[in-house]
């Protein structure tokens, strides 16, 4: 494959990643915009239409989906990173120490190809639904691997994974 091949196909599939996480977290949001709703409006409306519950109506509803929309578009840019991890020894010796952590963390490996490349996901539905269905990847690197996520995640991964290989010397 060429070089303009490979660049066209990761344009595609990191914007495919980012259109998606925008519309996971929109409809997340959304859902918690409905139920924010149903609880005012069964709290104070008592039998009022739902219009007479915002200043504007019907529009205040549309103005919050907008803003709703604003910010799913934004998250993905700065709610997702990549994080190195350096760590020398063979690829089954790394990988049984990145298994072993993230086993311990709450995820499980969800795949594993040819090339070394890890798929972690969380192991309990419940935290599958926390984290929005959202998946760790594990790149191999040079010098180790490359971890790709929600950053929260990533970050508290990168500090136990420096942990880790440090301790052993690797």
């Amino acid at each position: 494959m060429s070089k303009v091949t490979n660049f066209v196909r990761n344009c595609y599939i990191c914007t495919m990643k980012y259109i998606i996480r925008s519309l996971k977290y929109f409809l997340y949001l959304l859902f918690l915009l409905v139920i924010f709703v149903a609880v005012i409006y069964f709290v104070t409306a008592k039998g009022a239409p739902l219009e007479s519950l915002f200043r504007n109506g019907y529009n205040s509803l549309w103005a919050m989906a907008a803003v709703l929309l604003v910010l799913s578009a934004c998250y993905p840019r700065f709610g997702y990173g990549k994080r190195r991890i350096r760590a020398n020894g063979t690829a089954d010796e790394i990988i049984t120490k990145i298994e072993a952590h993230m086993n311990a963390r709450g995820y499980e490996l969800e795949s594993r190809d040819s090339e070394d490349n890890l798929v972690f996901r969380q192991a309990t539905f419940m935290g599958r639904l926390g984290k929005m269905f959202d998946k760790v990847y594990f790149t191999r690197a040079l010098g180790g691997y490359e971890m790709e996520g929600r950053l929260k995640d990533i970050i508290r991964l990168d500090t136990a994974f420096c942990d880790i290989f440090e301790e052993t010397g690797e």
